[in-house]
């Protein structure tokens, strides 16, 4: 959890006082069967009693920049504490699938490059960097590979 629970409250807030956001919250955390989130930020929003001001004025969001090597500057998105918590057991749920594919070197990378070289027996092979490649992946790409995983109802949220 770490330090963005400090401000989870303004986070309850911000998805609260955007409707079309709230909407899409309530929406996945049913589901995904996700009560318990829905609870605590139910309970973060009954209990909250600070005087905000401007609901308006709350970030769900926010873009940031990050400087890598070589000059290069990587933009980033960053969702609130809510949205990270909800999407925790999708993510999960990817990273687990994942695991299933011989062919993926997320979790060994050492092991996939010796499996490779085990199963070209010195043949030449090439590879291609897609470190970054879902930094330029189309939303509506997206949505397609989630109708697939999911279904299309859940893949718009």
């Amino acid at each position: 959890m770490g330090p963005s629970i400090i401000t989870s409250h303004l986070c309850a807030l911000a998805i609260y006082s955007n409707k079309e956001l709230f909407k899409i919250f309530k929406e996945y955390c049913r589901k995904t069967s996700s009560v318990d989130i829905y609870m605590q930020f139910h309970h973060c929003i009954d209990l909250c009693i600070v005087n905000v001001g401007n609901l308006y004025l709350l970030i769900t969001g926010k873009l940031s920049l990050f400087a890598e090597p070589a000059g290069k500057t990587r933009l980033f998105a960053i969702c609130n504490f809510w949205v990270q918590s909800a999407l925790k057991p999708f993510h999960n749920c990817l990273m687990e699938t994942l695991k299933l594919f011989k062919s993926d070197g997320t979790f060994d990378q050492i092991g996939q490059f010796n499996r490779i070289l085990l199963e070209t027996k010195g043949l030449k092979t090439y590879c291609f960097d897609l470190s970054k490649a879902t930094d330029r992946f189309p939303i509506r790409l997206q949505q397609v590979l989630l109708e697939v995983i999911v279904d299309a109802e859940y893949a718009k949220l």
